[in-house]
């Protein structure tokens, strides 16, 4: 792994652009590295594993002005960005109104920004000389843990990245060297090198009545657009609830609409990718030679994550 020296400002990534045909481990999330591909001059593709990643970048909560938008689900759609200007967002069924669209933006004047989900990329090869675009694929870790049950997205993108101008797997938490796919063997893998070093503060709130916490924050986002917490400003929220029930009495207690908040359902498809998952975490922090030594039925597991993740 190679030390590269960034440029960053508050917590922030500066670069010009990414290192060229590599893995770069940027270490911090929410630390801008996607706005670089998004804003400099260069013609990029940006795939990425979630509709929910391509709207956040097409439909920002806030304006050119800096106020506060709440996009209704009906604006929120496939094509050219309202807001940011040159971006594409390329996502759901590939409609012929869809590819209309990709081929008219694609013909008009100026650099050119777009933002796929992993599946797209194979689609887009017809449209595009990708010897014209730089690719970024963020999140890529995802490969790994989502090759058993999005193997066909995934192959497309390894299947076509060295045809790019350059390509650049961007995460903050990349694959572990032994569990690479043999594919990243050869790719040198750059270090973001930061000067600073964030502090990360929990606050616990003791609560037999989680939701209606839960409810007061989004209250004072509502009202004031904020939350203020030991003269810290947040402006978003993320809650993480593993209770359908706990959701639904959240949306009831604040009489959110579908239009007000974004919901996103981790589905497991059967026990079985579930187990898949949590052990596969769990290989994440032995070595090699101490899987040998594990009880005969989770020995059997590692087997079938050989297969499905490509140990």
């Amino acid at each position: 792994m190679i030390k590269l020296d960034i440029q960053e400002r508050d917590g922030f990534l500066i670069m010009k652009d990414f290192p060229k045909n590599c893995i770069f481990n940027k270490v911090r999330t929410g630390c801008g590295a996607t706005t670089i591909a998004l804003t400099n001059d260069e013609n990029y593709i940006i795939a990425v594993p979630t509709t929910e990643l391509i709207e956040n970048k097409c439909y920002p909560a806030k304006d050119t002005n800096g106020n506060v938008k709440f996009w209704k689900k009906h604006e929120r759609r496939a094509g050219l960005s309202p807001v940011v200007d040159h971006l594409f967002g390329l996502y759901g069924n590939f409609t012929l109104e869809l590819k209309k669209k990709l081929k008219d933006y694609l013909s008009s004047v100026g650099v050119k920004k777009i933002i796929c989900t992993y599946d797209k990329i194979d689609k887009l090869m017809e449209f595009i000389n990708p010897k014209d675009f730089k690719l970024t694929i963020d999140e890529y870790h995802n490969f790994l843990k989502q090759y058993s049950f999005r193997d066909k997205a995934i192959n497309g993108v390894l299947a076509h990245f060295k045809e790019f101008k350059s390509y650049c797997f961007l995460s903050a938490t990349p694959i572990p060297n032994n569990l690479k796919p043999a594919i990243f063997n050869n790719i040198p893998e750059y270090i973001a090198n930061w000067n600073t070093i964030d502090d990360i503060t929990v606050y616990p709130y003791h609560t037999n009545k989680p939701y209606m916490v839960a409810a007061k924050f989004i209250k004072t986002y509502q009202a004031k657009g904020c939350l203020n917490v030991n003269d810290i400003e947040s402006e978003e929220a993320y809650f993480f609830i593993n209770s359908v029930t706990e959701i639904k009495a959240i949306l009831k207690q604040t009489q959110l609409t579908e239009d007000d908040y974004r919901l996103s359902v981790l589905t497991i498809l059967r026990t079985e990718e579930l187990w898949k998952d949590i052990l596969y975490q769990a290989l994440l922090t032995l070595p090699r030679s101490s899987i040998s030594s594990l009880p005969n039925h989770l020995r059997a597991w590692t087997s079938i994550l050989k297969q499905d993740y490509v140990l």
